[in-house]
C-alpha cells in the first residue's frame, strides 16, 4: 500500500493517520459538533429535500449552523473550509461526497438513545455533503 505523506521540514507525517486522529477526536466528544438536539432539524431538512426543494434545505442547514454555540460554530466552519479545500485539491481523489462519508458520522453523530446506523448514515452524509458543497451560502 502507498502511504501518503507530507513533509513539515524535518519530519514527515502520514495524512491518513492524522485524518484518523481527527475523526477519533470528533467521535470521542461527549456531544458532536452539531449537537444532538439539532439532529431532528437536520434529519427533517434532508428527508424533505425532494418535496420542499434544495433551497429550503440549505436555509435550514444554514440556520442550524448559525444557531450552534460559538465554539462549535468556529470549529465547524474551520473544518468545513478545510474539507472544501481538500475537495478542490487537484492531486486528491476525495470529492465532497467522499469527504462527507468520512466525516458525516463524526460531525453529526447518532444520539445514543436513538441510534439507527442504517437510517442515520445517509442523512449525515447528505447533510455534510450539502454543507461542504454550499460552504459560501451556509457561512455567509
Amino acid at each position: 500500500a502507498v502511504v501518503s505523506t507530507q513533509s513539515t521540514g524535518d519530519e514527515e507525517y502520514d495524512i491518513n493517520m492524522l485524518t484518523g486522529f481527527l475523526k477519533l477526536f470528533l467521535r470521542e466528544l461527549p456531544e458532536p459538533i452539531i449537537p444532538f438536539n439539532q439532529y431532528p432539524i437536520v434529519e427533517n431538512a434532508i428527508n424533505n429535500d425532494r418535496s420542499c426543494g434544495h433551497e429550503a434545505t440549505l436555509t435550514t442547514l444554514k440556520r442550524v449552523v448559525h444557531d450552534l454555540p460559538e465554539p462549535n460554530k468556529s470549529t465547524f466552519k474551520y473544518l468545513i473550509l478545510h474539507l472544501v479545500r481538500v475537495a478542490h485539491e487537484e492531486e486528491n481523489q476525495m470529492d465532497e461526497h467522499n469527504l462527507s462519508i468520512i466525516f458525516g458520522p463524526s460531525l453529526l453523530g447518532n444520539h445514543p438513545d436513538k441510534a439507527n446506523l442504517l437510517v442515520d448514515l445517509p442523512i449525515q452524509n447528505t447533510a455534510i455533503e450539502r454543507i461542504i458543497t454550499n460552504y459560501r451560502t451556509i457561512f455567509k
